[in-house]
């Protein structure tokens, strides 16, 4: 579909992505629409705006020397991040960059197609796709009616802290060399 669109892009992964309602992985017009369907049905759902007007106050002229001194070489259509916010150039020249601060998709109507694959059911499951959704290599076992996850390797505490924020039941430990 992507690429029959032309907005196909080799660094994107396609294919199901694991949705969790209720926690703010996706829009919320989108949760509601998912909501209402049953696994094996699909929807296609136009939303208007849903990433917000695009302001104009959003666009900002920057010096092309703040750049430089960063080792940046600004093009137009670059994305960028300054001060921690994602940016787009949009234009260089005579010493100064204009940088759209403004979402990508702001101000734009979006169709989404939503099929729901899959609605996962038991712990185990839920634990299998959380470690798949975040590129964590580990295997899930039931310890004492609870996921556990055996971690080939340590992982940062803030990445366990999100996955219990998302399954409240799951365990860690890390497997033995």
């Amino acid at each position: 579909e992507a690429k029959k669109a032309g907005i196909w892009n080799p660094k994107q992964t396609y294919g199901p992505k694991l949705v969790i309602l209720g926690k703010r992985m996706i829009l919320p017009q989108l949760e509601e629409e998912l909501k209402k369907l049953k696994p094996g049905e699909e929807k296609q759902v136009e939303l208007k705006n849903p990433f917000g007007e695009r302001r104009p106050e959003l666009i900002k002229i920057i010096s092309l020397s703040h750049f430089l001194k960063n080792k940046i070489n600004p093009i137009p259509g670059m994305p960028i991040e300054i001060e921690g916010v994602p940016a787009r150039v949009q234009a260089v020249s005579g010493g100064r960059v204009r940088v759209d601060f403004n979402h990508p998709l702001a101000g734009k109507t979006v169709i989404y197609r939503l099929k729901v694959v899959k609605k996962l059911e038991n712990l185990k499951e839920k634990a299998e796709a959380l470690i798949k959704h975040f590129g964590i290599s580990g295997e899930v076992v039931i310890q004492d009616q609870k996921p556990l996850i055996k971690l080939e390797k340590e992982i940062p505490e803030k990445l366990k802290k999100a996955i219990q924020d998302l399954l409240p039941e799951v365990g860690f430990t890390t497997k033995k060399a």
